[in-house]
């Protein structure tokens, strides 16, 4: 029987954690364990970059005291902030945070878009603002689900067509503090480490897919079905830098990074 715990509604964040790893999802959302201080550090400066950024988009005065966020952690908001706004001044904004819920068979999905923007051509934008220290890949911005979320709030519940999906890479806008070699190119002090922008590709004849993707996930969770699936960046595993990883065991469950959804074969009543 399905666990009625999460009947929803289904944030978009709960959503992308399942189809990174559910099994961490399941340590965290289910069992509840809690993670090192240290390791919950980019969480600490992505909510503070985008709470900044927010007031910046809106035209209200940015709110630089620090309250209670940990000096280290500070710091670097405070370069990743002023990098974002040197560099996005006078953007014709349409929406900055908005909210947005929809639904796909009942059940109620919902998010946050960071911003949606007119650029210089007249197309609309929708921007996901990252202060990750890694730039995504063509492999992985193919298969994110949280994009897919954001492209059916946009149509759904906005009320608008995305004409450009993007990845904005704020760390690339942070100034080299000394010459650098970087993937063989020389960079000066005082450049920036390169093109913030990566284009994410969702069309309309992709939301059958997408729903289709949505629904498994959820049924996943509804059903406890919690394998590992840790996405391979390179030759690199996730699992060594994850922050639930000394409660996983065993190890030896890993299954496509593409869900097949064998173990969901003959829930589709609950669909």
């Amino acid at each position: 029987m399905p666990n009625h715990r999460y009947q929803g509604p289904y944030r978009q964040s709960l959503l992308k954690l399942y189809s990174e790893c559910p099994r961490k999802f399941k340590l965290l959302n289910v069992d509840g364990v809690e993670v090192e201080e240290a390791k919950s550090m980019p969480l600490v400066i992505g909510a503070n970059v985008h709470r900044l950024i927010h007031l910046f988009h809106i035209r209200e005065p940015i709110d630089w005291r620090r309250g209670e966020v940990p000096y280290p952690a500070w710091e670097q908001v405070l370069e990743l902030v002023n990098a974002y706004t040197n560099h996005n001044r006078g953007l014709d904004v349409i929406h900055s945070e908005a909210a947005f819920d929809f639904y796909i068979n009942g059940y109620t999905i919902t998010g946050t878009v960071d911003l949606v923007y007119r650029d210089s051509q007249g197309r609309i934008v929708l921007r996901d603002i990252k202060t990750d220290s890694t730039e995504p890949s063509p492999d992985f911005l193919a298969r994110d689900i949280q994009f897919s979320i954001y492209y059916l709030g946009a149509v759904r519940a906005l009320g608008l067509q995305p004409d450009i999906l993007e990845w904005y890479h704020v760390r690339n806008l942070v100034p080299y503090k000394k010459a650098t070699v970087k993937n063989g190119v020389q960079h000066q002090a005082g450049e920036i480490r390169g093109d913030p922008s990566f284009v994410v590709a969702r069309r309309t004849e992709d939301i059958p897919t997408i729903e289709k993707e949505i629904r498994y996930i959820i049924q996943g969770i509804r059903f406890n079905i919690f394998p590992m699936r840790p996405l391979k960046i390179g030759h690199i595993c996730p699992c060594n830098f994850c922050e639930t990883v000394s409660y996983c065991k065993p190890h030896g469950e890993t299954v496509e990074q593409k869900a097949d959804f064998e173990g969901l074969q003959g829930y589709e009543q609950y669909f």
